[in-house]
């Protein structure tokens, strides 16, 4: 989103010195009459904002000076005293214009437009203007009335012929009428807050402060300058000192502030000027500089020259990277090739087959030898056949002859190359020699490797991408790797990787080797197991034979007959037996589809072991050899993307920032540079006291990290902010971390790049609130608005644990100092009732169900028992109830899905009424589960009696008037059994004073009346 708004700045530090490196440099214009002071303004601009004056008497002065090609040509131009022609001097600019400094720094034009139209008229001048690499981001115009500003030419002390009263009127008339138009027009369609328009009347110094107090309300920042860093004095001093201790030095050294010092690059101590160019070359502490907010250091003034022109070029792309020129060995089937292809891929690089190149390197070896062979051997029987001649015509004559005959005949006979005797004495000669191994000498190969190289190299020199070159097996050996070294610089690589296989004894090679040539194997592993298997069989039958005729002996057979039937028998048996034996042994001998260790254990491996084993001791002499950067790679168990990541890593690590734990030193810096601060900021009538304070304040001016006093492991592995101490710290990119233990210490320490905002800003966890409070401070009330208005889970830690038993227990669990007594009607009250339930009610409906309902009220702690609780449930109620600390398990089973699982984790929560006591803070520590914030409701005893008091108020009378309606409810019924018993005790009454024998009737009034008489007699007494 901040990449649609230009003003933004870029948070991630990477990010924005790229988009400072490759923005675009400020550039002026500065147009008016002439002699208005566009010169003088220019060359005060170009001072103050650092960049490139573009003046044409500059540029004629440089030129001449410099002895350039096209300085020589101005100079003998004006020894003539001729004028410079406009198109040449066109062709300056442009080409100044397009100079790597301008690039860099920006420009001020203030010799175009030209009032010449020699070469180009004026619209044709601003069209080239405005289609410019760079165009100018600001058109300064400086304007001034033409009486004055004609007086004003005409009254200097010294004046050029331009500045005659003639020759400046029809200047200034030329320039109204030619020049004016288009540039209004040009100013016209330009951004109106980047146009200046200026009072020529004032004087110079009033000009330039015009434009700088403009500029300074403008979103545009100079172009940063290196500095050199170290004056040539204390160079001869650091290079005695170490690579650590040169950093420091450098990092103090011309600091813009106290306690700004210059951080490391990404180059460390290389140069990357070399870097760019394909090479890598140390810097030297002479020609370090101080660029932005880091130092680097050059290896020559000829680099520093190129760097001080325009960095930018140097240190884009952002990320370096070592030119690769790499070598890759390793024993057969051990993915070289593979590797040296897929990184080649990677980077772009070009891989050297050496043995492709060994073989046509070998191939033309043989070619020349057989070439001189035959020469030789041409030789060789032209002079043999011419010896041979004169002898053989001597015999075949039979008769002697002088030397005057024999050179007569040599003459007469003449011996050539087609002659048969020459050609089949040559073509034995070839044969012998093509029969001959051919060795070609180890230089002649290296020799080729180079120029092949040499080759790549040359078609490199001019692309901004040096593809570099990587060798497939190469160095094999100390000799040949010496050999490089001393003789062949070329061919030596920067960073030499072996691939080497230690799962066991080489499992993994050994099975690719098997698998590679597995019919040979396995057919010659088939044919030993059955020569195996014949040959046990051929000793148990031998064995057989031995035992059948001990036994025969013993029985010594008589007739000579019955021997031989034997005999033909045996022989018999003996061939059916070899015919099975030779059908189980092609039926036996099946070898299994997968070896145990991936390939047959036997004799058949040898050969691969041996070579396994003489690459092994041939890489233990090379690893005593090699001076440059190495690295050794297991590739068991690896498939090849993952060690070419592994490869890529070594490529990259050393341009890669490294993490480091805080040392003394780095403390002792950091004092000097807090008192270095303090005495700059100390004023004259400052005293003792507000010293120490100003020294305390500015001791937490740490610049810290992205995380802050956060730990970036627990961070990044858990999501959670975890505050830290200064205990565990490290310094990563001249930026202090802070951990938690030294566990995340050592992680961070390791691979600090995916622990910090290299790529992207960090993104914080969701908002974890903690809600706490006593009782009636409106936790409840406020946690559930704030979760409503931040979008997050509203959770109350105790009705969570409810939740968990309230299945068993029926209703909630109540704190216990309010729980309230149950309810318990007065003793007499059942007694009542089962009485009255005898006669008949006069209770009304609604209160029959009211006394139901209290009656079962006060009995369901009994009617209903609860159900049995677990352990954890037990003390889960002893929580809630008596505030007893839970379990770790419970609260792991409860607290750490909110933090680690879907949808907390990314919605964030408000946690009421948790921590509540120390075990559950030792808890949450230990457990790294910290909250973002921790808001503790305070509130006054008399508010929480005001809010907590009415309810419980309300209870009390409730409880009071069920407790009157009961005792109301007692008296009614004594009356009405008080009634019943005196009614029925006058009529026993009445019953005992009738008649005999009187009828029931008549009888129950009058035993009524009589115990309604004792009744009342108890009563009143």
């Amino acid at each position: 989103m901040s990449s649609n708004f230009l003003l933004v700045d870029k948070l991630i530090e990477d990010e924005a010195e790229r988009e400072i490196l490759r923005s675009k440099p400020t550039c002026f214009i500065i147009i008016g009459k002439p002699g208005v002071g566009k010169s003088t303004l220019a060359r005060k601009l170009a001072k103050t904002w650092n960049c490139i004056l573009i003046d044409d008497t500059d540029l004629l002065n440089s030129h001449i000076s410099d002895e350039t090609e096209q300085g020589i040509q101005l100079f003998k131009i004006l020894v003539k005293g001729k004028a410079v022609p406009e198109e040449m001097m066109v062709k300056l600019i442009v080409d100044r214009l397009k100079s790597p400094d301008v690039e860099h720094y920006g420009y001020v034009l203030a010799c175009l437009p030209s009032m010449s139209e020699e070469y180009l008229n004026i619209q044709e001048q601003l069209d080239l203007i405005k289609s410019l690499r760079m165009p100018p981001d600001f058109i300064i115009n400086i304007k001034t009335e033409e009486l004055e500003f004609e007086k004003d030419m005409i009254t200097q002390l010294v004046r050029v012929s331009e500045n005659y009263p003639e020759n400046a009127n029809s200047r200034i008339m030329h320039y109204k009428d030619t020049i004016l138009r288009p540039l209004e027009d040009y100013m016209a369609d330009h951004n109106p807050p980047c146009l200046f328009e200026l009072d020529g009347n004032k004087v110079p110094e009033e000009l330039y402060e015009s434009v700088m107090s403009r500029l300074e309300f403008m979103a545009v920042r100079c172009p940063a300058v290196p500095v050199r860093l170290m004056p040539t004095e204390e160079a001869e001093l650091a290079d005695q000192m170490d690579t650590e201790e040169l950093f420091r030095t450098l990092s103090s050294c011309r600091n813009v502030a106290p306690g700004f010092q210059w951080r490391r690059s990404r180059w460390s101590g290389n140069c990357p000027v070399a870097l760019k160019e394909g090479r890598i070359i140390k810097g030297r502490p002479e020609f370090a500089v101080g660029f932005m907010d880091k130092f680097y250091i050059l290896s020559s003034q000829e680099a520093l020259q190129k760097f001080m022109k325009n960095p930018q070029c140097y240190l884009l792309p952002h990320i370096p990277h070592l030119p690769c020129k790499v070598s890759v060995i390793g024993p057969a089937c051990s993915g070289k090739s593979t590797m040296c292809a897929m990184l080649a891929e990677h980077y772009g690089a070009v891989v050297v087959d050496v043995e492709a190149l060994m073989g046509c390197t070998l191939g033309m070896f043989k070619k020349d030898m057989l070439d001189k062979v035959r020469q030789d051997a041409t030789l060789a029987g032209l002079e043999k056949i011419r010896a041979k001649m004169p002898l053989e015509a001597t015999n075949a004559s039979g008769n002697v002859i002088n030397e005057e005959q024999s050179e007569e005949t040599y003459l007469a006979i003449e011996v050539t190359e087609d002659h048969p005797d020459v050609q089949a004495f040559v073509e034995e000669a070839m044969r012998k020699a093509a029969e001959s191994p051919a060795t070609a000498p180890r230089e002649l190969f290296l020799e080729a490797l180079e120029k092949h190289i040499r080759e790549i190299e040359a078609e490199d020199v001019d692309a901004e991408h040096k593809r570099g070159w990587i060798l497939d097996n190469i160095p094999s050996s100390r000799s040949q790797l010496i050999t490089i070294e001393e003789l062949h610089s070329v061919v030596k690589p920067e960073v030499l990787f072996c691939l080497k296989d230690n799962d066991g004894e080489g499992r993994t090679v050994l099975t690719r080797m098997y698998e590679q040539n597995k019919e040979e194997v396995d057919r010659a592993v088939l044919a030993r197991l059955q020569k195996e298997r014949k040959l046990q069989k051929t000793q148990d039958i031998s064995e057989r034979l031995k035992h059948t005729e001990d036994s025969k002996k013993d029985s010594q057979p008589t007739d000579s007959k019955s021997k031989l039937e034997t005999l033909h028998e045996e022989s018999e048996s003996f061939d059916k037996s070899d015919e099975e034996d030779k059908t189980l042994i092609s039926e036996e001998v099946v070898l299994p589809t997968v070896w145990e260790n991936g390939y047959p254990d036997g004799p058949e491996m040898e050969a691969f072991s041996v070579q396994l084993k003489q690459f092994l001791a041939d890489w233990e002499n090379i690893e005593h050899t090699i001076t440059c950067s190495y690295a050794i790679l297991d590739i068991s168990n690896k498939t090849p993307q993952g060690i070419l990541q592994e490869l890529i890593y070594h490529m990259e690590k050393p341009f890669k920032y490294t993490a480091m734990s805080i040392s003394s030193a780095d403390l002792e810096e950091e004092e000097e540079a807090i008192h270095a601060l303090t005495q700059a900021e100390k004023r004259d009538d400052v005293n003792e006291e507000e010293e120490e304070e100003s020294e305390e304040d500015v001791s937490f001016k740490r610049q810290l990290g992205d995380t802050k006093h956060f730990c970036p492991v627990v961070l990044k592995e858990r999501g959670t902010l975890q505050p830290c101490l200064d205990e565990y710290a490290a310094k990563y990119r001249d930026k202090v971390y802070y951990f938690s233990s030294t566990e995340a210490q050592e992680k961070f320490l390791q691979n600090p790049e995916i622990y910090v905002s290299n790529i992207q800003l960090l993104k914080p966890p969701a908002l974890r609130v903690f809600m706490l409070g006593v009782r009636g401070s409106g936790k409840t009330t406020h946690g559930k608005w704030l979760a409503d208005q931040l979008g997050v889970f509203h959770i109350q830690f105790r009705e969570r644990l409810q939740e968990l038993i309230l299945q068993k227990t029926q209703k909630h669990v109540s704190y216990a100092d309010d729980s309230e007594p149950p309810e318990e009607p007065p003793e007499e009250l059942q007694g009542l009732l089962e009485a009255q339930a005898q006669g008949q009610s006069v209770v009304s409906p609604d209160q029959e169900e009211k006394l139901s309902h209290e009656d079962t009220a006060s009995d369901n702690p009994d009617t209903k028992e609860e159900q049995a609780l677990t352990d954890d449930e037990e003390a889960i109620k002893a929580y809630l109830q008596d505030g007893d600390p839970l379990p770790p398990e419970i609260l792991e089973m409860v607290l750490l899905q909110w933090w680690n699982q879907e949808p907390y984790k990314s919605t964030g929560f408000i946690l009421e009424g948790f921590p509540q006591n120390q075990e559950e803070v030792s808890f949450i520590v230990e457990h790294r589960l910290f909250p973002d914030v921790v808001a503790v409701m305070s509130v006054e005893v008399s508010e929480v009696v005001r809010r907590l008091l009415p309810s419980r108020l309300t209870r009390w009378r409730e409880r009071r008037d069920r407790k009157q309606e009961q005792m109301r409810l007692v008296i009614k019924l004594r009356r009405e059994l008080r009634d019943r018993a005196i009614t029925q005790r006058r009529a026993e009454l009445m019953a005992e004073r009738a008649p005999k024998k009187p009828s029931p009737l008549t009888l129950r009034p009058l035993k009524e009346q009589v115990i309604d008489h004792c009744l009342c007699v108890l009563f009143l007494a």
